[in-house]
């Protein structure tokens, strides 16, 4: 009898040892959230350093404020949705549609280009739970010269899936009579060479929202050659910047050199009288100044004033206020505002993640060093069936 009820014991404990323990996470469970699971783990881990593990998550949404970081102590860990549940991480931060409020403020109203928007136009007050990261537009560029090294994304507003428009000029799908199809020269010439070529494909091309400039008046620095250096001015046969407010926070979107040198460049002063604009930053080749086809192409956003589209948007980060152009149905709303990648796996091995959506953010999904053995199971054919 003794012998068999330690046999028993054994084999329970057995059992024990070499099964898979699973840890739950539910939104109103003993662990709501990932981390709290994985730091139960951990605990656990002391005692079989070994043993594999699944945390297993049930149906919902889970805001994550901050990223979820595994390391050497996580290995042999399968994170996975429960059968048949939607699970989603979310970096982003829903706005709810009831806290809109018309817009009351006369000056703002009052420097819009297109007043008739005013009685739609809806404002939503993003301090109002306390002080949330909206974080920053930068100079950022083709190429690793001029993309600074771990720069973040601003927030950017989403109805649902689809990306909502910081306000700009032209509006994306405007026919501009400014965006002329002509490759630049530096000089007035007739095209040679190549340029003949290229200037046939030019008249057969379709840019909508975008436009281009008359000349330059200074093509800057070329940052490949002179680290940092000054910006660029050039001559535009539109007076539009007459309606901007604050120039210095708008920002160029589009290509000014080489068709490759893509090209995100703030604006530094307007001279309105000569129509000229001068730019904070050197371009990579200068303005103009590339080696290939020259077509300059670009628009400006960032601009409150120009906010007349629905789906337009402007952020008032002093205020914590952003501005929203919209129909009447203001729900599934969604502000990016996680700055970090989502989930960091570092120094650590054989972890998998299944049926698992990652929703929005400002950084990576997840970001993988220094690790191995790391499965991320494709959607490419097909996503689970809720």
């Amino acid at each position: 009898m003794k012998s068999a009820i330690i046999f028993f014991l054994f084999c329970i404990f057995k059992s024990y040892l070499f099964a898979e323990n699973i840890v739950e996470v539910s939104p109103n469970g003993e662990f709501r959230d990932l981390q709290s699971a994985r730091d139960h783990i951990r605990k656990l881990r002391k005692i079989y350093p070994q043993k594999p593990y699944i945390i297993e998550i049930r149906e919902g949404v889970y805001k994550l404020d901050e990223g979820i970081v595994f390391g050497r102590f996580d290995k042999n860990l399968t994170i996975r949705a429960a059968p048949w549940e939607k699970v989603e991480f979310l970096g982003a931060t829903s706005l709810d549609g009831s806290r809109f409020r018309p817009v009351e403020d006369e000056n703002f109203l009052s420097n819009l280009v297109d007043k008739s928007v005013a009685q739609r136009l809806r404002v939503y007050n993003l301090y109002k739970d306390g002080k949330i990261d909206l974080g920053k537009h930068a100079r950022h560029a083709w190429g690793p010269r001029l993309e600074p090294p771990g720069r973040v994304p601003p927030p950017r507003l989403y109805k649902e899936d689809k990306r909502q428009a910081l306000a700009r000029w032209p509006n994306y799908n405007e026919a501009s009579p400014f965006m002329l199809y002509k490759h630049y020269t530096s000089e007035p010439r007739p095209l040679r060479g190549y340029e003949i070529k290229v200037q046939s494909i030019l008249d057969k091309t379709s840019i909508l929202g975008e436009l281009t400039l008359e000349k330059v008046i200074d093509p800057g620095d070329a940052f490949k050659k002179v680290k940092g250096g000054r910006g660029g001015t050039f001559q535009v046969a539109f007076d539009r910047m007459k309606y901007w407010q604050d120039v210095e926070n708008i920002w160029l979107d589009g290509v000014l050199s080489s068709t490759w040198e893509w090209t995100y460049n703030r604006i530094e002063s307007v001279d309105l009288d000569k129509r000229h604009i001068t730019l904070a930053y050197p371009e990579l080749s200068a303005i103009c100044q590339g080696d290939s086809v020259r077509l300059p192409h670009f628009y400006f956003e960032n601009i409150p004033e120009e906010i007349d589209q629905d789906g337009e948007y402007w952020i008032d980060r002093k205020n914590g206020l952003i501005y929203f152009l919209g129909d009447e149905d203001l729900s599934g709303l969604m502000l990016t505002t996680l700055e970090t990648p989502m989930m960091v796996l570092k120094n650590t091995s054989n972890i998998t993640f299944e049926d698992i959506i990652f929703s929005f953010g400002r950084n990576h999904g997840i970001a993988i060093n220094d690790s191995q053995g790391i499965t991320i199971p494709s959607w490419s054919k097909s996503p689970p069936t809720w």
